[in-house]
């Protein structure tokens, strides 16, 4: 059944007699399931070369874990399978393999198992986390707060852990953990980052029906992007439409025969998009040509019976050299394209999915679909101690080129499984700004120093009423032979303007360095403070300003897209830009599909 929101609070107490106790029968299917994927990593790591296991063996402590693992007939320290298990969580390459993430899930599974059967009293907690659970969402889903949302995701995730009321979770989800992020990308920008024309000249050099034929044939078109309605994934069709014309001459015994040729080229690459990457089928490709007989030379007799001959053959010699010229062209569209495919999987693979997958963090849903001017993108991104958007997004005002739709869930939520438990030097930060603006930060990496993101919501933002407010949660702060090993927030709130040419960011007051549940700063603590301080002064600037968003690499000819939509409120920033229009006239250019 579908569950309203308003029907959360009587849906839980409702299940408070349904407690799922846990017995000894159930721990043991567990550890023989986290015996079983223990198995098969060591399998994994015997074949794996000597170098690369012995890394990866280091990283997540094996060693311990065998030693834990050792004796049958006692259960393992819970508290340091729970350390070990965090370890096969690290962005390290290789931890994304089936045999790692097996042996996480099966440490995460067994220990919240066996914990819950040696739980003193297991049905005072689960029914006072019910309890807890039924005032949160009445008042959620009156006014929807971060704090509540909060802690909802935290009780949730409880209950997932120890697998109780699986149809209230699945509820409460359903109602107030939706799709966070909404992107969509115009086939017309799509296409800018492409280019027009294409303009090649080859040799000619084959045999047709006997006859040697060699010259010089130029290819001239446009490569165009054509996108196909599809729900299941994002379908791009990569049309290249011209015409090849060619100088040859065909030799044959004494018989020398100079010709002209124009052949129509209709070339298709079909794409698709999903959450696995880039995927592409062999390109198709039609031709058509058409001949025209030059001079022929040859002694007058011979000459004669050539031109007969000629004539008879050339409906037939056309057809072939039109086979010939779709299966090169198909070729050609291909390996030129196998680039394409190769570095956007790389990127994908490396940048986004990869470190998600070992980090335990990749989306809930990522959908890619396509309509016929627009590529739109989907995502939920919640662990499972969190919710998503607890309601849809504002809609957009008109059809722009780049619209972005992010919920300030999404920040929290990604920067936990991203930066969670991370330390960033200063050094790793300011490249990773430059990465994002295109720009290193000025001040911010002019000495040493270092922050240990909080393993929880370690960055985190609030929209509200054309007001974003910005969060950094660390617990541990370093510069030079100095630290401090305690939670520090720092925080920037910004006022939010849309001007007729341009975007603006005010600072509202100065940055704020707090300590949480510390009322008193101790001299080291001071002096930290007006450290942090004056470095992220120069991260949140007192005023932010933006006259257009300039797209990197081969989009970046086309200018500043201009921004026509911003709304920020009620949890949500939208945003909507529109390319500048075209000049009157381009220059031609080689196309290139890489």
């Amino acid at each position: 059944p579908t569950w309203r929101a308003e029907q959360l609070p009587e849906m839980a107490r409702a299940a408070k007699p349904h407690l799922v106790l846990v017995t000894e029968s159930d721990v043991k299917r567990e550890r023989a399931r986290l015996d079983a994927a223990v198995d098969k990593l060591r399998q994994l790591l015997s074949e794996a070369k000597q170098e690369q296991a012995a890394s990866w063996k280091e990283a997540v402590k094996w060693a311990q874990l065998e030693s834990e693992l050792a004796a049958a007939d006692a259960q393992p320290d819970l508290k340091t399978l729970l350390v070990i298990e965090e370890l096969y969580r690290q962005d390290l390459a290789g931890l994304e393999q089936d045999e790692f993430v097996a042996v996480r899930q099966a440490l995460d599974k067994y220990v919240c198992t066996a914990l819950f059967a040696s739980s003193a009293e297991p049905k005072k907690a689960y029914e006072g986390f019910l309890d807890e659970l039924a005032e949160r969402f009445s008042s959620y889903a009156q006014n929807p707060q971060t704090e509540d949302a909060i802690f909802i995701g935290k009780r949730l995730g409880w209950l997932d852990r120890f697998g109780q009321a699986r149809e209230l979770v699945a509820a409460a989800r359903s109602s107030h953990s939706r799709p966070n992020l909404f992107l969509e990308v115009s086939e017309a920008l799509m296409q800018a980052g492409i280019d027009q024309t294409v303009d090649e000249t080859a040799a000619v050099n084959e045999v047709i029906l006997g006859t040697r034929i060699r010259g010089s044939a130029r290819l001239t078109g446009a490569v165009t992007l054509d996108l196909v309605p599809s729900q299941d994934n994002a379908a791009i069709n990569i049309l290249l439409d011209g015409s090849t014309v060619s100088n040859s001459v065909g030799y044959n015994g004494p018989v020398r025969v100079f010709s002209r040729g124009v052949t129509s080229v209709n070339a298709v690459k079909r794409l698709q998009l999903d959450e696995t990457g880039l995927s592409d089928r062999r390109a198709t490709a039609r031709c058509s040509t058409r001949t025209r007989i030059g001079r022929v030379e040859a002694g007058h007799l011979v000459r004669h019976i050539a031109m007969k001959r000629i004539q008879k053959t050339k409906p037939q010699a056309e057809a072939i050299a039109s086979r010939r010229a779709a299966g090169r062209i198909a070729g050609s569209v291909d390996d030129r394209s196998a680039d394409l495919v190769q570095d956007a999987n790389a990127s994908f693979s490396d940048k986004f999915r990869l470190p998600l997958v070992r980090r335990g963090g990749f989306p809930e849903l990522l959908q890619f679909r396509t309509t016929d001017d627009a590529l739109q993108v989907t995502m939920l991104q919640a662990g499972r101690d969190q919710l998503a958007a607890p309601n849809a997004p504002p809609a957009l005002t008109g059809k722009f080129d780049l619209a972005v739709r992010m919920h300030e869930s999404l920040v929290g939520n990604m920067s936990q499984a991203v930066l969670g438990g991370v330390t960033l030097t200063d050094v790793r930060l300011v490249e990773l700004i430059k990465e994002l603006t295109g720009k290193p930060p000025e001040g911010l990496g002019d000495e040493p120093w270092s922050i240990t993101f909080q393993s929880e919501l370690p960055i985190e933002a609030r929209f509200t009423a054309r007001t974003a407010k910005i969060t950094i949660r660390g617990k541990r702060f370093a510069r030079e032979e100095q630290e401090i090993r305690r939670p520090v927030e720092i925080s920037a709130v910004y006022a939010i303007e849309k001007l007729p040419d341009r975007a603006r960011l005010v600072r509202q007051g100065d940055v704020q360095i707090d300590f949480p549940g510390r009322q008193t700063l101790s001299t080291s603590d001071i002096a930290m403070k007006s450290f942090m301080k004056k470095k992220f002064e120069t991260l949140f600037k007192p005023e932010i300003v933006s006259e257009g968003l300039v797209l990197p690499k081969r989009w970046a000819s086309i200018g500043k897209l201009k921004l026509e939509q911003l709304v920020c409120d009620k949890g949500w920033l939208a945003l909507g830009w529109l390319k500048p229009p075209a000049p009157a006239a381009t220059e031609t250019r080689v196309a290139s599909m890489q």
